[in-house]
């Protein structure tokens, strides 16, 4: 086969490929338009609410978000340092947003940072994750 008849073939076999992605897109599109395509179910904020825990389908910060915050930090914190007794996690409500201070012993400040930060924005990263569930927001600071 030569180079020229190869390129008809690849170019018949794309050809082929986009009318078959064009029957699916079709069919998903058709079904869009069924009021039934998913089978009555109606996810309104309040059943959303309801199925998360919130019965008000909202969510925010309280008290207890805010304390399983610290605990969370907490836990992550005493789990990497050599001294865990003096791991101390603050938490204040600003703007809506808690502000989480965390302070640990001088020889394991570079610890709870890690490399390059990367230790401390993991940190980051699971608080985000958690409060993204909780729909609140928080900040992590750490102190030296």
């Amino acid at each position: 086969m030569s180079q020229h008849d190869s390129e008809i073939h690849d170019s018949k076999g794309t050809a082929d490929a986009d009318d078959e992605l064009d029957a699916v897109t079709t069919e998903f599109e058709a079904g869009d338009s069924d009021e039934d395509s998913l089978g009555g179910f109606d996810e309104s904020d309040a059943n959303r609410g309801k199925r998360d825990g919130r019965a008000d389908g909202g969510g925010g910060l309280t008290e207890a978000v805010e304390s399983q915050m610290r605990e969370l930090v907490a836990f992550i914190s005493e789990s990497l340092v050599d001294e865990p007794d003096q791991v101390r996690v603050h938490g204040e409500v600003e703007d809506g947003q808690l502000r989480l201070e965390l302070t640990v012993g001088p020889d394991d400040v570079g610890k709870v940072i890690g490399r390059e930060g990367r230790t401390a924005r993991a940190m980051r990263t699971l608080l985000a994750t958690s409060a993204a569930k909780q729909r609140c927001r928080v900040n992590l600071q750490i102190l030296e």
